[in-house]
């Protein structure tokens, strides 16, 4: 892929609901909360391991695909 496109800006909006396919493309990304669905007021640790895939709320990890360390599938 050319560097230009990998810094890639993510759109803004309502992405609150959006679940999105991620790949976990670094070794420091460490633990990500998500909401608990059982619990509307919990939220659950999920360990991203280097090479993992993930169905994941957008919200959850967008400041992780802005800096390059997840990459949406």
């Amino acid at each position: 892929m050319p560097a230009a496109l990998k810094k890639m800006p993510v759109p803004r909006g309502d992405h609150d609901d959006v679940m999105v396919y991620a790949k976990v493309t670094s070794d420091d990304v460490g633990n990500v909360a998500i909401p608990d669905w059982q619990d509307l007021n919990g939220e659950v640790i999920l360990e991203m391991e280097p090479e993992s895939c993930h169905l994941i709320p957008f919200e959850s990890v967008h400041q992780l695909v802005e800096d390059g360390n997840i990459q949406l599938m």
